[in-house]
């Protein structure tokens, strides 16, 4: 059982600062809201709802960057591709939704499967937007067997 906090713990932001720096650590990346519950830290998230302007607020008086974007802004095939870019860079392939969801990415992935189709398609369509092919088991033994110097 966690202990209690003392009364006003919570009203003072370097007090949530701190615990959701212990979160960050564990996590890699700082937390949605739904991995605040599923580790069970619900606490921060009404803290930080009730005293400190809400976890975007949290997230930006921290460093981080908001992750609110505009109304239709996952609908827009540019702005898909701008996300992806980095983490595939990142990667240094394209990313699963497990992997999406993992690096904090939820909103993202959603996105994939909402209005572009699904993993494969955006995977197809996003590769070939940014000029680089699939590699995949077959591609490599085409190179070997089959390919254009096979006899």
């Amino acid at each position: 059982m966690t202990e209690r906090k003392p009364r006003g713990y919570w009203e003072d932001f370097k007090n949530v600062k701190e615990e959701l720096k212990k979160v960050i650590s564990k996590l890699g990346h700082f937390p949605v809201q739904r991995e605040l519950s599923e580790v069970g830290n619900s606490s921060i998230i009404a803290a930080l709802t009730k005293y400190h302007g809400g976890l975007n607020a949290g997230r930006e008086r921290m460093g981080y960057d908001s992750t609110t974007r505009s109304h239709g802004y996952w609908k827009d095939w540019k702005n898909l591709v701008n996300e992806l870019q980095p983490i595939y860079e990142t990667l240094g392939n394209y990313p699963t939704a497990y992997k999406l969801r993992k690096m904090g990415h939820v909103s993202l992935e959603a996105a994939i499967h909402q209005y572009h189709g699904g993993s494969q398609s955006v995977k197809e369509r996003f590769l070939a937007a940014i000029g680089e092919k699939e590699i995949t088991v077959e591609s490599i033994l085409d190179g070997y067997v089959g390919g254009p110097h096979a006899r």
